[in-house]
């Protein structure tokens, strides 16, 4: 199970401010916290650290009055302050956010900068500005409706970590274009290096580096087992390098165009972003598919890896535990023997991984291949992807309803194998409603999250009988 570490953790390292040294953060920063412990406030003036201020906050908005006034400005290793960009739109729009959002509003940019003259390096951040702390930067000038400042004592991304990073692509020049802080505990840079994008996967000592560098094994393999097909190959990333200093995993791979599915908006895309979702995975299946008997030896080394997270994962309920260990064995007992087609599997993929453009819908990029396999059962791909679609469109968000629902769906039953036995369609969606659960056993707080709709959408799974019905 990896170890969470928090977002104010993972900004102190890509800016390489001094080990064990303090955060100091404004009320709306505590998500970005190890702990529910609020962090102090305010900061002694030498107090070092890291400081996060958002102008939100009375303290923050305190700050740069303080500052505007002529107050000391020094003390801190390194700061992030969040303003908005100045409220564009009409005045009425202006009135209309105030009334929408009332007490989120951010002071502006122009009034936040004045405050900021002396401060050894200032850097000028964007990000959408909302409700909530931003975890997405932008290090260009973007457009966008937030903008954040760094101040350092020099200029950020500049440490030994960016150096490695440079020389390993090969150009000591390369360019931060935007930093990206995960809840899981790494960090994501895009990095302009000579005329090619990278993303920079950094990841602090722990656990969870295990399952980013599964991710960067997963693309060694599976691109030499597509070697020729380069519709497939151009949408999914090549690594770059790997690299490990003083505890610390850097991860480089080549930078894939296009958002993730679920940020398009447009209505009129949902459509032809599905079908082309499912056209890649059809894609995947074809490129990489063998079909005949699977023996019992086959299967059990087919879910090795899912017994492995089962028992490894000690800090699971038994009610989840045990559901997940009898479809398991109903899976060993029904497929072994089975035609299927075997082939590749994603293991996550849903829009979250799914790169889009935003105007043609046409997938431009899967991402996050940690969890994939090359040779895995049918239908698993397609089974989360039909979950997790139904979960995001539902008020609710109920996984219970959500496999329901897909258990209903034809089109979802015949990727499962096509023609056969209930029995057979019947333990390949068990797996598959288990993959979705085994795949949070790497993160603590997801599953912590998730732990009563697991429950809940694993007990009903046992109602299902093998022919579709509540036994």
């Amino acid at each position: 199970m990896a170890k969470d570490v928090s977002l104010a953790e993972l900004l102190a390292l890509l800016l390489d401010t001094p080990k064990g040294s303090p955060v100091f953060a404004t009320p709306s920063f505590r998500p970005w916290l190890a702990t529910d412990t609020p962090a102090p406030w305010p900061p002694s003036g030498d107090a070092g650290g890291l400081w996060l201020v958002d102008t939100r906050d009375r303290a923050g908005r305190a700050l740069i009055h303080a500052w505007a006034s002529g107050g000391a400005r020094q003390g801190f290793d390194a700061a992030l302050i969040l303003s908005g960009s100045g409220a564009p739109g009409t005045p009425l729009r202006r009135l209309l956010r105030r009334v929408r959002r009332p007490g989120t509003r951010r002071l502006p940019e122009r009034r936040v900068l004045p405050a900021l003259r002396g401060v050894g390096a200032v850097t000028r951040l964007a990000f959408e500005d909302g409700p909530e702390v931003p975890a997405d930067f932008s290090v260009d000038d973007a457009p966008s409706t937030g903008a954040a400042f760094l101040l350092t004592s020099k200029p950020p991304f500049d440490g030994e970590t960016w150096s490695r990073i440079g020389n390993r692509l090969g150009d000591r020049d390369s360019v931060v274009q935007s930093i990206h802080l995960r809840v899981r505990g790494a960090a994501v840079a895009r990095i302009r290096a000579g005329n090619a994008q990278f993303a920079i996967r950094i990841v602090p000592p722990g656990d969870l580096q295990d399952v980013v560098l599964r991710n960067h094994c997963a693309l060694v393999r599976l691109r030499a087992a597509l070697a020729g097909c380069e519709s497939l190959l151009r949408r999914i990333p090549e690594p770059a390098f790997s690299d490990r200093h003083q505890g610390v995993l850097t991860l480089g791979e080549s930078h894939l165009p296009g958002k993730p599915a679920w940020q398009v908006p447009s209505r009129a895309l949902s459509d032809t972003i599905y079908r082309n979702a499912i056209a890649f995975l059809d894609a995947l299946r074809d490129a990489t598919t063998r079909f005949g008997p699977v023996g019992h030896g086959a299967v059990s080394e087919l879910l090795d890896e899912d017994w492995a997270r089962l028992r490894g994962a000690t800090f699971v309920s038994r009610a989840i535990g045990g559901r997940i260990e009898a479809e398991l064995e109903n899976a060993a007992h029904v497929l072994a023997g089975q035609d299927l087609a075997i082939h590749a599997s994603h293991g996550d993929f849903g829009y979250g991984n799914i790169l889009v453009d935003e105007k043609s819908g046409e997938v431009t990029g899967v991402i996050d291949w940690d969890t994939a396999r090359i040779a895995d059962f049918p239908g698993i791909d397609r089974v989360n992807l039909e979950i997790q679609l139904r979960r995001s469109n539902s008020a609710t968000g109920s996984l219970s309803d959500a496999m329901h629902a897909v258990w209903s769906s034809g089109s979802t039953r015949a990727a499962l194998g096509g023609p056969g036995t209930e029995s057979r369609i019947r333990a390949l969606f068990g797996l598959a409603v288990c993959r979705y659960v085994l795949r949070s056993f790497s993160y603590p707080a997801l599953y912590r999250e998730e732990e009563e709709q697991f429950e809940r959408a694993l007990a009903s799974l046992g109602r299902i009988g093998p022919c579709g019905s509540e036994s």
